[in-house]
């Protein structure tokens, strides 16, 4: 459900996958975008603004589920 809600989110305007790591020893979502628009074709940069509206959301998403906000997102691998 989290996972869908964030995927969703990006999917709006990008190509997006997700992946749920129930095995680590701490639960986590990887998400992969195509970073090109099937909208109108301009990029996703990750701007500070793309990134904080992001982060935003997947804190809104997960706050449902009673978890504490998301402090740190990792970047490009």
């Amino acid at each position: 459900m989290i996972g869908l809600d964030i995927a969703r989110f990006l999917g709006r305007e990008y190509q997006t996958v997700f992946s749920v790591h129930e095995d680590a020893q701490q639960l986590h979502i990887h998400l992969v975008i195509n970073s090109v628009s099937f909208i109108d074709g301009h990029r996703y940069r990750g701007t500070r603004a793309e990134f904080y509206g992001l982060k935003n959301y997947i804190n809104m998403v997960i706050g449902r589920f009673g978890i504490a906000p998301v402090r740190y997102i990792s970047g490009k691998a």
